[in-house]
């Protein structure tokens, strides 16, 4: 049910009800605005700060009014003054990432900018930062982290950074504690800013929830979304401070929905399972998947040495395959070991075994790991319980 829809904060407490949800974490500004004004009527917890901060938050205009006269934020102008100081950087006023973001350079481009009602502010050129932070109950700030944002697309940053210069350090901190003494914050929250090019450090916007990449901050020992939870429901939290840093690229992985099933898996060994002289953990990770979900595993190989003594060498369990299969005549094709009245998957990084499989093969190769592991989890069939698994036999040939 989209959020405009009248409706829709009785249907959150219907489904809170339902399925005895205590608490909401919401990770998008619109939707945490609304669920926190309405938190008494859905009879949850909204773990986010009171609802005047993320009010205040909610609009960079009213953000800027409420901190000018604490921090350096952006220069505002109207219409009339912006023709004199272009270029500029145009923003909706309650957008997020960057939608409807741009800068200007033309009269043209400002008209335009002035239609859409957006922000017109100073064009800032530095560097530019989200400083992750937290604030407990009695609204210490017991965390400021910041992180530079190497690469963004779409407003979001792809890759981050986090840093312990003592010029971004000391400046990113002495901002954090004039806003979190200016307005009250609850748990995770975090600020973007961006140097201007006189090297002062100006704020873009504030927000009162996990930010997008706070997980780089989760690999150096700093779970915010745990910590959150813990301060809502009136623990005592403390941060250890990590003196690492980090860069975390957010690369998502392809997930793949699809009516194949499959009975079992046949994959070679050379160039598949093992690559380069290295267990290939990506294709180990999906053959334990299959196993979990029941699935038949098989060995099959032409390997030139000892199969079994790779395998330990390797630190692979043979107990893993329901059959190894090692072929050491050539003329023996591999399509001969299938099953004919089953749906089977065999992968393998010869082309011409691929080839020769009969259609009830899903004949590929290691770049197909995301879709056998999307046909496993479409099926959703349950782990099979320890100890009813069948037991393994040997083939040699």
């Amino acid at each position: 049910m989209n959020m405009d829809d009248p409706k829709f904060i009785s249907f959150m407490a219907d489904i809170c009800k339902e399925y005895e949800i205590d608490a909401i974490m919401p990770a998008l500004d619109d939707a945490q605005l609304l669920l926190k004004a309405a938190e008494q009527k859905i009879g949850i917890k909204v773990l986010t700060s009171c609802l005047e901060t993320t009010t205040i938050c909610r609009r960079k205009s009213q953000t800027y009014i409420k901190l000018r006269s604490v921090i350096r934020v952006p220069t505002i102008y109207d219409a009339v003054d912006a023709k004199a100081h272009l270029p500029l950087f145009a923003k909706p006023d309650d957008g997020e990432g960057s939608k409807g973001c741009r800068k200007i350079s033309t009269e043209e481009e400002l008209a335009t900018a002035v239609r859409d009602n957006c922000l017109l502010c100073e064009l800032l050129v530095g560097d530019e930062f989200t400083v992750d932070c937290f604030s407990n109950a009695e609204g210490k700030l017991l965390f400021c982290g910041p992180r530079r944002r190497s690469l963004t697309r779409a407003g979001l940053s792809v890759i981050t950074e986090t840093t312990t210069s003592p010029e971004v350090m000391l400046a990113a901190s002495s901002m954090a504690l004039q806003i979190n003494g200016s307005m009250s914050f609850l748990g995770a929250w975090f600020f973007q800013c961006k140097f201007s090019s006189g090297g002062e450090l100006a704020l873009l916007e504030v927000a009162p929830r996990i930010s997008g990449a706070m997980g780089a901050f989760r690999h150096l020992g700093v779970n915010f979304p745990l910590l959150t939870m813990y301060v809502h429901y009136g623990r005592k939290v403390e941060i250890v401070k990590s003196s690492w840093t980090g860069t975390m690229a957010k690369i998502y992985a392809n997930h793949v929905m699809t009516s194949f099933t499959f009975d079992s898996i046949y994959v070679d060994l050379d160039d598949t399972l093992l690559i380069r002289g290295q267990v290939n953990t990506e294709v180990l990770g999906m053959l334990y998947e299959c196993k979990n979900r029941g699935k038949d595993v098989h060995l099959i190989t032409r390997h030139d040495k000892d199969v079994f003594k790779t395998l330990g060498e390797f630190a692979l369990s043979e107990a893993l395959f329901k059959s190894i299969i090692h072929l050491k005549d050539r003329k023996i094709l591999k399509s001969s070991y299938f099953p004919r009245d089953k749906q089977i998957v065999f992968m393998d990084d010869s082309y011409a075994e691929r080839q020769d499989c009969q259609p009830n093969v899903y004949a590929c190769d290691v770049d197909a790991v995301s879709f056998v592991i999307g046909a496993l989890r479409n099926q959703a069939l349950p782990c099979p319980i320890l100890g009813q698994v069948q037991g393994s036999s040997r083939v040699r040939e």
